[in-house]
């Protein structure tokens, strides 16, 4: 039986007897051209200047401790001798006996330039990793910023670094100190009690917009719809968009309200605090809840809909759904004292 190391500097396997001679080159993944392959039976890491001696005819699969790529030792010696050394945008080609032996070890390669095998021409061509200088401009452009999260914009556009949270009380539920690009977090502050508050106050919004049954799960429709509204929330008012939903959250949410104490026949209402989670909670729940009504039937967009109520909302006016309700809530509270 013939056995070859199987050796990803080479552009074909070099012959070697099984006698404990090995070059000193890690077996390279064929993939992801990183992860070093391990065999699938003991999964466990090679000695990283070794590599062992296996028959060529064996067909154990091995997999890449990087990227959990699977193949045959035959499937890989195949890739060794014909698609690795093509793959010019990961390689770049030295030629000739110099740059042979300035690469491998010398006991490998007297080995190679010594032999009398069929596969002396093809070993004299070595492929080695060009050094990456510089990345491509796809990734580049989304890589985050040097100066950390100060460069981070809400949809590429709008700045949260000026924003400000006007009522001190609500300074650590309004969350706008982190920013994001978009207002998907995939459900990382919804594992524990009260950590919803440090969500994103945009993407908060955005969930609430996604209620009534028949709206359930639309979440990419539902960003769509933020983002139209704070374009038009910039063209209407010339000033930033999270500083809008900032105010109209800010003014919003009820400071006082009442509830239910006793039970059966004896029952009256009595005014209580508003927590600051909650005036926040209720604020945004407010403000959901007047857009569906005034976009219900109507000719304007649930967009439009949406960038008048906050509008409205930052600036106090009675035209907001959300004001009228808190007013409401507020005199009941008062009447309860």
């Amino acid at each position: 039986m013939d056995f070859i190391p199987l050796c990803f500097s080479f552009s074909c396997p070099v012959k070697l007897k099984p006698d404990g001679q090995q070059p000193t080159q890690p077996l390279l993944c064929p993939h992801c051209n990183n992860g070093a392959l391990v065999p699938f039976k003991s999964r466990r890491w090679f000695e990283f200047c070794f590599l062992p001696i296996i028959p060529f005819g064996s067909d154990h699969i091995w997999f890449c401790n990087i990227c959990s790529e699977s193949l045959s030792l035959r499937y890989y010696a195949s890739l060794t001798q014909s698609r690795l050394a093509s793959r010019q945008e990961f390689f770049h080609s030295n030629t000739g006996a110099n740059a042979l032996s300035s690469t491998i070890p010398a006991p490998v390669s007297a080995t190679v330039l010594g032999s009398k095998s069929p596969c002396v021409g093809l070993a004299r061509t070595i492929v080695e990793m060009a050094p990456v200088k510089t990345l491509p401009s796809e990734i580049t452009a989304t890589a985050p910023p040097e100066g950390g999260l100060a460069g981070v914009k809400l949809f590429g556009k709008w700045d949260a670094q000026d924003v400000e949270v006007k009522d001190i009380s609500l300074t650590d539920y309004i969350q706008v100190r982190h920013p994001v690009y978009l207002p998907h977090t995939a459900g990382r502050y919804a594992n524990k009690q009260f950590k919803k508050a440090q969500m994103p106050i945009v993407e908060r919004l955005v969930n609430s917009l996604m209620m009534n049954g028949r709206n359930n799960g639309k979440k990419q429709l539902a960003v769509r719809i933020v983002q139209h509204a704070c374009e038009i929330i910039h063209l209407l008012t010339d000033q930033n968009p999270l500083q809008t939903i900032v105010d109209a959250v800010v003014n919003t949410g009820p400071r006082e309200d009442s509830t239910r104490i006793g039970s059966q026949g004896t029952v009256r209402r009595q005014a209580v605090d508003v927590s600051p989670l909650r005036r926040v909670n209720q604020a945004i729940a407010l403000l959901t809840i007047g857009v569906r009504e005034s976009a219900f039937r109507n000719v304007k967009s649930v967009s439009e809909c949406l960038a008048d109520e906050l509008i409205n909302a930052s600036k106090g006016s009675s035209n907001s759904y959300a004001i009228k309700k808190k007013d409401e809530l507020e005199r009941v509270a008062k009447s309860n004292r």
